[in-house]
């Protein structure tokens, strides 16, 4: 955080006032706590469709009689276990990643590619929640 406030430009008084760094670091605090909240969530979800997915295949082995709705209830639970889990893959750097190319570029490079690659994907989501609510 300290970083970021030191490459932001100088700027005259009263013109821009930036928050303290206890403002961010306050923010940066909730957001890791929600988002280790939501992958303990998704946790739970991905617990409940197991429970619920033995019984259905036992019963639908061994009597050929599966318990009405499971599947759709599981959909609905992939999503619940899913995307709670995004954030905290993210703030954890968790997310699969071509490392050998990354390997031979330089720092600078490297922290260009990582930047424009956050850029698209804030882009696709971006995109993608805008059409969830149309």
């Amino acid at each position: 955080m300290a970083l970021l406030l030191a490459s932001w430009p100088a700027v005259k008084p009263g013109v821009l006032e930036l928050p303290s760094n206890r403002v961010f670091e306050a923010v940066a605090t909730w957001v890791r706590y929600l988002n280790r909240a939501g992958a303990v969530f998704a946790g739970a979800i991905v617990l409940a469709m197991m429970v619920i997915t033995i019984p259905d295949v036992s019963r639908r082995m061994l009597f050929d009689s599966p318990i009405a709705g499971v599947v759709e209830l599981n959909e609905t639970f992939m999503v619940l276990a899913v995307f709670p889990a995004i954030a905290f893959t993210q703030q954890v750097r968790g997310h699969i990643r071509v490392d050998l190319a990354m390997r031979h570029l330089s720092p600078k490079q490297a922290t260009f590619l990582e930047l424009f690659a956050h850029i698209i994907g804030l882009a696709f989501f971006s995109l993608l929640l805008i059409q969830t609510f149309r």
